[in-house]
């Protein structure tokens, strides 16, 4: 899928949140429609998953 849509790395609305998310801030995240805020919010949410599995 990365190949597909032509993704070559993080968005800078993910670069800019994911740190503060998995430091446990809060944040509210604006972005333009498919401007990778859904991915800023659960890319955190996986990270934490994996590492605790």
């Amino acid at each position: 899928m990365v190949d597909k849509l032509g993704w070559k790395s993080l968005r800078s609305v993910q670069e800019d949140n994911i740190p503060a998310i998995l430091e446990g801030n809060n944040a509210i995240i604006q972005a333009a429609t498919a401007g990778g805020k859904t991915e800023a919010a659960f890319f955190p949410i996986l990270s934490t998953i994996h590492e605790k599995a």
